[in-house]
């Protein structure tokens, strides 16, 4: 029978005991592989002359996997890199300090928080100069917080009080390594069956690249390896890495 897959993946966190998250949709892919590399052990024979291998053992399987995303969503780059994304709510910022110094005509300053508005901007003396809108300073991005020096009056630092939009942020790598659950809905596309993968243990690796220019659509690579299940031992319709089931 030939073969050439599609169909959504899912994903879901699993905890230690093997109990399975919330599966969510991990968008569309480039591709979805599974790679296996045996470690072997040969000996060779000492008569012929030849030194021909003569025994072969192998003393361990490992399994990999790449899906290749074409959609870095927020669950998306939750996995990759290893984040508990934090929302913050809406919120005024008072006399928030800008730490950039000896700031010039010309330079900028960027507020903590994007979506801004209401935006005053103080000097630090004990009894503040406000700076004027569109004299001292220009407000070039109240989307991200972008704010160009007109004139540099006063003391350094400068203060920004501004009012921001709620935001979900992702900080990189705030969360420890966690295993993950892969269910794939396959679709044969030469005739039309379906079949099912799972992959109940997979431990992911930090992307290796993550380009945030480009000329063409973004390809973003996940990978990790797929490691044994132990809850599921003795089980003869799981295995313990994972299963595969065609035609359903």
């Amino acid at each position: 029978m030939f073969f050439s897959g599609q169909g959504p993946v899912f994903v879901a966190p699993v905890n230690g005991s093997g109990v399975i998250g919330a599966l969510f949709d991990i968008g569309n892919l480039e591709s979805f592989q599974i790679g296996f590399e045996p470690n072997v052990i040969t000996d060779k024979e000492s008569k012929s002359g030849n030194r021909l291998v003569a025994a072969r053992i192998e003393t361990e399987l490992t399994a990999n996997m790449e899906i290749v995303l074409k959609e870095p969503n927020l669950k998306n780059l939750e996995a990759m890199f290893r984040s508990a994304k934090v929302a913050n709510i809406g919120a005024s910022v008072v006399d928030e300090v800008n730490t950039q110094a000896g700031l010039a005509v010309g330079d900028y300053i960027i507020t903590k928080f994007q979506n801004i508005s209401a935006v005053t901007v103080k000097d630090s003396a004990g009894s503040p100069l406000t700076l004027v809108l569109n004299t001292d300073y220009v407000i070039e991005s109240l989307k991200f917080g972008r704010i160009r020096l007109l004139t540099t009056p006063g003391a350094q630092p400068y203060k920004v009080s501004y009012t921001h939009a709620a935001r979900t942020i992702v900080p990189l790598f705030n969360a420890p390594q966690a295993s993950f659950f892969v269910h794939m809905e396959g679709i044969n596309t030469v005739d039309s069956t379906n079949f099912l993968a799972q992959f109940y243990n997979i431990r992911l690796s930090p992307p290796t690249d993550f380009p945030l220019l480009n000329d063409e659509f973004g390809r973003y690579t996940l990978s990790g390896e797929v490691l044994i299940d132990p809850t599921r031992e003795g089980d003869p319709n799981f295995g313990r890495f994972g299963r595969l089931s065609n035609p359903i």
